[in-house]
């Protein structure tokens, strides 16, 4: 007997209004994206009153993964889910809880690229994070050229755990929005035609037995999309490249990569796992092989996420003039 399970998801920001209407559609009006591009930028989105535990939970997990001088929680979201199942009478509401924390370690970036799985490991299915690190050498470094991204954590995500033995030593820079703006439009035209050319040579070799080229492609087309969003809307240049981590920055500005992609089902979120390691694997396995037709699953759907972003950093650009 088969049963069926209807689910309807939303996702609740703690700086951005997101309405779900009854027929399910997922609204964001203009104006509300104006006003989440505002609090991104000034990375005023301190959790909401997080629930002590997993605060707790989230804090043993890093440390026991890596040393750890601050957390700083500058981004928070909750997303929703209601399944109801007609056969047995059944609903449930299940609520994943998403903390975007940036850690200053004692380590050298290189050495905690591989940390974030191992501390969403140790922590319940409904808590999850997604970390930003630095050393404590490089971000003085880093903040210290202008980089309105870490100056903005510094001073007004919400603060978790400090160390005054390790002061970090900053120098307030006064930035300059219309440079900033210019800059910007320039930074995205590059990486949109980046991704839309990789893209249509993608389309191109799908079903002529280049698979595995295609896959490579596709995934680097992404992967300028996820750049290009994440270093005009966050000011961040990400070291991983990995593409989950990637649509899971993005998903702190805006939910088009979880909506188009269904990152929600762990099925869906698989694929993109495997596209995103297939470079490695195309370089490195003779035998690399992948699954056709999910390429021509992500090819289309990479088609739509490169329209949607495109839209999105254009009406944020258009907010600045």
């Amino acid at each position: 007997m088969a049963i069926i399970c209807l689910i309807k998801e939303v996702t609740r920001y703690s700086s951005f209004a997101v309405r779900l209407l009854s027929d399910g559609t997922l609204y964001i009006s203009a104006s509300d994206i104006i006003i989440h591009y505002q609090s991104i930028i000034k990375m005023n989105t301190p959790s909401e009153n997080p629930n002590s535990t997993h605060k707790e939970l989230i804090i043993q997990a890093i440390r026991s993964s890596m040393d750890s001088l601050y957390i700083y929680c500058f981004s928070y979201l909750i997303r929703s889910q209601q399944a109801s199942t007609p056969v047995i009478s059944r609903h449930e509401r299940l609520e994943l809880h998403h903390y975007y924390l940036f850690v200053v370690t004692e380590s050298h970036r290189e050495e905690f690229l591989q940390k974030p799985a191992e501390v969403n490991s140790r922590l319940p299915e409904h808590i999850r994070v997604t970390l930003v690190c630095e050393s404590l050498d490089e971000l003085e470094e880093e903040s210290n050229y202008n980089n309105s991204f870490y100056q903005h954590i510094l001073v007004s995500s919400e603060k978790w755990v400090t160390d005054n033995k390790h002061p970090v030593d900053i120098t307030p820079y006064e930035i300059r929005q219309l440079v900033l703006h210019k800059t910007d439009e320039q930074i995205w035209k590059i990486r949109y035609n980046n991704a839309k050319g990789l893209l249509a040579s993608a389309s191109q070799g799908c079903g002529c037995g280049y698979d595995e080229a295609v896959a490579v492609m596709l995934s680097l087309a992404l992967e300028q999309i996820c750049l290009g969003m994440i270093l005009i809307l966050l000011k961040y240049y990400p070291p991983a490249k990995d593409l989950v981590y990637l649509f899971d920055l993005i998903s702190c500005i805006t939910p088009i990569a979880e909506e188009i992609f269904c990152l929600s089902i762990p099925e869906e979120r698989k694929i993109i796992e495997n596209l995103s390691d297939g470079l490695r694997q195309f370089r490195s396995i003779s035998s690399y092989e992948v699954d056709g037709y999910n390429l021509y699953l992500v090819c289309d759907r990479t088609e739509i996420f490169l329209q949607k972003a495109d839209q999105f950093v254009l009406t944020y650009l258009e907010s600045l003039e």
